[in-house]
Parts: structure tokens; C-alpha cells; sequence
């Protein structure tokens, strides 16, 4: 949840639609950062109890510490971005932190997805269903794609008229 209200106060700061808006939602991202970084210790912390090597996971290959190491540092960037008001540098770094979480974590048991602690693991390559549904769910989502696409670009459309009609009214 952390790293969803993250996510959501980085790219809510260039939805604002006044200078005011922008600074609650940057101090609102600042916030989330403290958050999300305590959230992440936490894990460390429940994993240690239950007495699962997470640290051991993450940091015992160079890949792991790499991508910590990276979005780490991406964090003082970060925080410069967001301080200047940037809208669409936070974004991208906040992508790629998330990006890089999920590499540090996935990394060691790919291509196992969930790792049981007393059963066996559940393979993204081994574990998939068979062809016949997963024929049945491309097919399914390709369909419901000449649906929904088209909703969603005019939702967007519709959003950005108005924003922008908005704007030109203000003025």
C-alpha cells in the first residue's frame, strides 16, 4: 500500500491544476517517501521474524544490490526533481525505483513467482495453465481490448479538453 500511495502522489503532482494543489501533493510525495521507506524496513523486519533470508535474497547477488544500490540513489534525484517542481522527471523515477524493487526481489528465484516456505514454488514457466486456456484468455483480452481501448482514449481526451478548457478559462 506504501508503495501505491507512492505512486500516487508522484503523478498527482502534475494532474494539480494550481500552484497550490502542487505543493500538497509534493508534500504529500515527501511523506510517502518517508512511508514507503519505512514500509520497506518493516518487510526486512517481518521477514527476519519469520525467519526468512530476505536480505540474503536481495543482497547476496550483484544484480539485487545493484538495483537497491540504483533506486537508492534515485531517491536524492528524487527529491531535487520533486523540490523544483518537475513534474515528469518524478514520474520516470518513480517507475523505475518501483522497476527496480521488483527486479531486486524477483531476481534470485526466477522464474518462480511465489515462493512457498513449506510447499513447492509456483513457476511463472512450470505452473502456467494449459494451452487451451491461456488461447481462451488471449483471445478474451484482444476483444476486450477493441472495448475498452477506445473508452479509455476518450476518457483521456475528454479529461485533457477539459483541463485545458479549464485553463483557458482561468486566464
Amino acid at each position: 500500500m506504501a508503495l501505491c500511495g507512492y505512486l500516487a502522489s508522484v503523478y498527482s503532482i502534475g494532474e494539480a491544476d494550481n500552484e497550490e494543489d502542487k505543493r500538497y501533493f509534493i508534500r504529500k510525495t515527501q511523506l510517502m517517501t518517508v512511508i514507503a521507506f519505512i514500509a520497506g524496513g518493516l518487510v526486512f523486519l517481518a521477514a527476519s521474524v519469520e525467519e526468512i533470508p530476505l536480505a540474503q535474497w536481495i543482497f547476496g547477488n550483484v544484480v539485487g544490490t545493484g538495483a537497491v544500490l540504483l533506486a537508492t540513489i534515485s531517491l536524492g534525484v528524487m527529491a531535487y526533481a520533486v523540490s523544483k517542481e518537475k513534474t515528469v522527471l518524478p514520474r520516470l523515477l518513480a517507475g523505475f525505483q518501483v522497476t527496480m524493487i521488483l527486479l531486486a526481489i524477483g531476481y534470485r528465484h526466477f522464474p518462480d513467482f511465489v515462493v512457498m516456505k513449506d510447499a513447492p514454488n509456483l513457476s511463472l514457466l512450470k505452473d502456467q495453465a494449459p494451452a487451451a486456456t491461456m488461447n481462451a484468455l488471449g483471445w478474451a483480452l484482444l476483444l476486450g481490448s477493441l472495448f475498452i481501448l477506445p473508452a479509455l482514449y476518450y476518457l483521456y481526451y475528454s479529461f485533457q479538453h477539459e483541463a485545458k478548457d479549464h485553463s483557458e478559462a482561468a486566464a
